[in-house]
């Protein structure tokens, strides 16, 4: 049996601003969501002291923060108590991994978030704490934003927050570091089959209206469809 890891992704937002961190256990390749917990308009040097607290009952193996300019503080006040933390910077399109080992892309993150799912290698507890309802609920209006230049981002519409999503796309990237991979070819096979059987059934249904002569012709799209 693989070695239980636990791993803790912080996400801190501007002072006072929101600050999510989510907590996962990754065992044989697989994704457990143990707990989220979010704070707003708290300040950090008070979520630093309650981080360092928490630790005591969680025992992470690694935090991983995102750097930025309240970041960079955070993780300094963290490892000054002697918590293991990791720093990483956020990217898209990011075009070289092997240089940029502590660089998250963030849309590569989405893809591989979605194909852990579709193979059911994410898992949620079975009773949901607030935290792990506000990631869920976060993660449900997770949207696509394309320019019109054709350049494609992820995050929250409007004014709403996606702290916690960011904070559990922190602790994925480090299981990804870690070796846990996505079967990607499994996704796309999926993904075709979805839309072979979406084209089949279209091609019924205009094959149905061409044979019963809608449009003034009669073509048979399938030569047998059914047999009774």
């Amino acid at each position: 049996m693989d070695k239980v890891r636990i791993i803790v992704g912080l996400d801190p937002g501007k002072q006072k601003d929101s600050f999510a961190m989510v907590t996962i256990a990754v065992r044989e390749k697989k994704i457990y969501v143990l707990d989220a917990k979010g704070w707003l308009g708290r300040a950090y040097l008070e979520v630093e002291r309650e981080l360092v607290d928490l630790d005591q009952e969680i025992q992470a193996d690694q935090y991983v923060i995102e750097l930025n300019n309240t970041g960079d503080h955070v993780r300094e006040e963290l490892v000054a108590n002697g918590l293991p933390v990791r720093g990483v910077t956020t990217s898209k399109n990011l075009k070289d991994r092997k240089r940029n080992r502590n660089t998250m892309d963030k849309n590569e993150m989405v893809r591989w978030i979605l194909v852990m799912m579709q193979d059911c290698r994410i898992v949620f507890p079975s009773k949901d704490s607030a935290g792990t309802a506000e990631l869920k609920r976060q993660m449900s209006i997770f949207a696509e934003k394309k320019t019109e230049a054709g350049s494609v981002s992820y995050g929250a519409e409007g004014k709403e927050h996606d702290d916690f999503v960011m904070a559990f796309m922190l602790g994925c990237f480090e299981a990804i570091l870690d070796g846990v991979r996505a079967d990607v070819l499994r996704y796309l096979q999926g993904l075709i089959r979805i839309i072979i059987e979406a084209m089949s059934q279209l091609a019924l249904y205009l094959g149905f209206l061409l044979e019963t002569g809608k449009y003034g012709i009669r073509l048979v799209v399938f030569e047998k469809r059914t047999k009774s």
